[in-house]
């Protein structure tokens, strides 16, 4: 079987992390895979890029096209919005080239590729969920706003989009291109964006399945090395401090009700090193962006307890880390933290929006950081590991009639 993955790049953000590990966990196992990235910075020979400088001109265009309309007509620059008028030459050639038997797409947003062209592609089409925007008229997240069950009229991250109807157009683009494709299967990481997608106005007449996010758990493992000195709390994510879906709000008014005397503060994932006045009583290492897995597991073998603040979440590829480093994690009781952090078993469940219960959780998880350490490696290794993975991804195949040889 000869599958390609579609995704923006190979590394730099978590879909891209994810579609990466997906690319490796299936050419481990035998599958002839092949990445198409927009930006390569891996050394993988299937890893495959533009080359001429042309096409590598009008990929880094086709994003800037993006972001204009984005400047011009996105009211809220906080919520991820994007377009896709148009396809890449030089995309849609090299899957013509390779003649797979599935494309699987991770990521098209900023003009990749087309829905009009993955019609045309006449293959098999997998769509992999790392966020809502397939089902909404062009947000990555809906920030709690219900118009993806219906229709996507008077965004409210578009400026006058009662007038314009530009969110509107796009799902409805968006319907009538993936209704026509007749073998088309949609995959979750996690079981409550498999439920949102479901109930979408734009998926709910088409086959969606639960699949995690992979992990290495041979190379994301425990230290053997016993910790000592202050608890060092480990917060982080891309864009960590710039973000507002990540949270950090709710971190820093967790902090307020801590001792800055027991804990040290580790950040990482962010150029930006501005911190909130609550947070500033704390010794803090900022990491930056990390780039480098063998820094990142070095970074969550060291602490005593990972913080995930985040106010909606998918199938955080941090989380699946941490947990199979053997780090607790505490997070929100929302969206697919629950697949991965087992309360009071793993980690921390804390109620939504509650700082309060974040400070609770930190401090618990710290006292009880042996059991849950040891529970966190093992449930990793039992429900999230790459033969795992890859052997429930050929059932879901064989469910659906993909090709799966």
């Amino acid at each position: 079987m000869k599958i390609v993955i579609l995704s923006d790049s190979d590394s730099g953000g978590g879909a891209a992390i994810a579609a990466f590990r997906f690319h490796l966990m299936l050419r481990k196992n035998g599958i002839d895979s092949f990445l198409i990235v927009r930006q390569k910075n891996t050394l993988d020979k299937y890893v495959i890029a533009p080359s001429f400088l042309i096409d590598i001109v009008l990929s880094r265009l086709s994003i800037y096209i993006n972001r204009i309309f984005t400047k011009f007509f996105t009211r809220n620059k906080h919520t991820l919005f994007t377009y896709n008028f148009f396809s890449l030459w030089w995309i849609k050639h090299t899957i013509k080239k390779i003649n797979p038997d599935i494309v699987n797409i991770h990521w098209i947003s900023e003009n990749l590729l087309s829905y009009k062209d993955i019609l045309n592609m006449n293959r098999p089409v997998i769509f992999t969920l790392h966020d809502m925007n397939l089902f909404t008229g062009g947000c990555h997240y809906n920030n709690h706003c219900e118009n993806f069950l219906f229709e996507c009229k008077n965004c409210p991250i578009i400026w006058k989009d009662n007038l314009f109807r530009i969110a509107s157009h796009l799902q409805q683009k968006k319907i009538v291109y993936l209704s026509q494709i007749s073998n088309l299967l949609v995959l979750g990481p996690s079981k409550w964006i498999c439920s949102e997608a479901k109930k979408s106005y734009i998926l709910q007449n088409i086959n969606v399945a639960n699949l995690p996010n992979p992990i290495d758990v041979n190379k994301f493992s425990p230290s053997l090395t016993l910790k000592a000195g202050k608890k060092k709390i480990l917060f982080g994510a891309i864009n960590s401090l710039d973000d507002r879906r990540k949270g950090l709000k709710y971190l820093s008014d967790a902090l307020s009700q801590l001792d800055s005397k027991i804990y040290d503060l580790e950040i990482f994932g962010n150029k930006n090193n501005y911190i909130e006045e609550n947070i500033k009583k704390f010794k803090i290492n900022f990491h930056g962006h990390l780039n480098n897995e063998n820094e990142v597991i070095k970074l969550y073998r060291k602490c005593d307890v990972f913080v995930v603040p985040s106010i909606q979440e998918n199938f955080s590829n941090a989380i699946l880390e941490s947990l199979s480093c053997g780090l607790p994690v505490v997070c929100f009781d929302i969206g697919g933290n629950s697949d991965m952090v087992i309360d009071r078993f793993n980690g921390y469940l804390a109620k939504p929006y509650e700082s309060t219960d974040i400070a609770n959780g930190i401090s618990w998880c710290v006292n009880n950081y042996n059991f849950l350490s040891v529970n966190a490696t093992k449930f990793v290794i039992d429900n999230f590991s790459e033969n795992l993975i890859c052997n429930r991804f050929l059932e879901i195949l064989n469910e659906n009639d993909f090709p799966s040889k």
